[in-house]
């Protein structure tokens, strides 16, 4: 909690950052109409959830790691948030939409809007997953 809070200041050092993140397809869902993440190439995931098939990305590279770590931190910035651990229902969701199983830590990046699904490696303490949480799954 301590590391994604100090990655989420003004002065990050990209210390979460790996060269592959995937974004789950609730968060690409907005993301995708921000041109500095629109515009990183390659890495289309498509998640097929019971039937429906949802699009995603996966950066590649550092450098796209950093521009949508950016946009999230533009995103936080100036919203109180809570970090804590997902909800039965938050972890079913990203059950659904992994192909590997859930390690800690696994943590909610919970602001007033919105329910950030925030997935680290255990073994290197790089986030490898982000999303966010539908609304219509939680109580807004």
């Amino acid at each position: 909690k301590k590391l994604i809070t100090q990655e989420l200041a003004d002065d990050t050092k990209y210390e979460l950052s790996a060269p592959v993140l995937f974004i789950g397809p609730t968060l690409w869902r907005r993301y995708q109409k921000i041109d500095s993440v629109n515009n990183i190439k390659n890495g289309d995931v498509t998640y097929i959830v019971d039937e429906k098939k949802l699009p995603g990305k996966m950066t590649q590279d550092i450098k796209d790691t950093k521009i949508v770590w950016d946009e999230f931190r533009k995103e936080i910035k100036g919203n109180e948030f809570k970090l804590r651990k997902a909800s039965p229902i938050e972890l079913q969701y990203f059950w659904a939409m992994i192909s590997f199983d859930i390690e800690e830590p696994l943590v909610i990046l919970e602001t007033k809007d919105h329910y950030y699904i925030l997935n680290i490696s255990p073994k290197t303490l790089k986030l490898s997953w982000i999303d966010e949480v539908p609304a219509v799954l939680e109580k807004r």
